[in-house]
């Protein structure tokens, strides 16, 4: 957020600074503020493996349109099993990815995403349609 402040103005505000704001002067007197939002608990929210599993899987598809299991393969390694037997069932299931034909050498399967990444990652914790997708996510593990 970026406020235009004179200089007097700000070192009247400079004594009531909050936490973690950041003053920055220009030329022409532009100050940027940048202010952490209130936090009303220390608890501290904890993905589950799924969660985790699929924030990983959403940036492979950040950069491709169709990922392989070839590709599945080398990016979670050792936890590709998990991907394959949990992750991709329940993803197809509430309609987040759809399996396609693999159309290049070898038999595998390819992955490609049914949703718009951005609306996707916008529901999460909220009751559009797909923050049910999320919380089924979060409840399985």
């Amino acid at each position: 957020m970026a406020f235009i402040f004179t200089r007097d103005l700000m070192k009247k505000r400079a004594s009531t600074r909050h936490r973690g704001s950041a003053t920055r002067w220009s030329a022409s007197g532009l100050c940027s503020w940048n202010e952490e939002l209130p936090i009303d608990s220390e608890e501290e929210i904890v993905d589950s493996t799924n969660v985790r599993l699929l924030r990983k899987l959403l940036r492979v598809f950040q950069r491709t349109t169709i990922v392989s299991d070839e590709t599945l393969r080398v990016r979670f390694n050792t936890e590709f099993a998990t991907v394959e037997s949990q992750l991709m069932p329940l993803l197809v299931q509430y309609g987040v990815v759809e399996k396609r034909k693999w159309r290049g050498s070898g038999q595998q399967h390819a992955w490609v995403l049914a949703v718009g990444l951005d609306d996707f990652l916008a529901a999460e914790g909220t009751d559009a349609p797909h923050g049910e997708t999320w919380r089924a996510l979060q409840a399985s593990g």
